[in-house]
């Protein structure tokens, strides 16, 4: 229904709709990395001693995934806890985050950005 709209619509025989790639959202997955692995567990561990990381995936669209579609693996990393159903309205309206959690986020970066950027000179 929809490419017989835009046909009408465009009303001209000399041009064809014809669909994109089916598989345009499809990206590999991102092996987990040493370095960004132990980046991660150094800012976690200096927050929640012994707290374990589990990779999983995100159902949202990000840019990673033509990151990965060509071939550049690519990771998502949260600095960010939160009570299970206390929700913090991620990307709807009045969205929030606890001042303390802000806070604690940097904290957390700093160690990730600090490790993956080798050692100072």
């Amino acid at each position: 229904a929809v490419r017989q709209t835009l046909e009408e619509i465009i009303d001209n025989e000399e041009l064809e709709v014809v669909p994109g790639d089916d598989d345009y959202l499809a990206s590999p997955a991102s092996e987990p990395r040493e370095d960004v692995t132990s980046a991660l567990l150094k800012a976690l561990g200096e927050r929640h001693p012994g707290i374990e990381i589990v990779p999983a995936m995100s159902s949202g669209g990000t840019d990673g995934m033509h990151f990965r579609r060509a071939g550049i693996q690519t990771y998502g990393v949260s600095s960010k806890f939160s009570v299970i159903g206390q929700s913090s309205n991620a990307h709807g309206l009045n969205e929030r985050l606890p001042t303390s959690t802000f806070y604690d986020g940097l904290d957390h970066w700093v160690v990730i950005i600090k490790e993956l950027a080798g050692p100072s000179e």
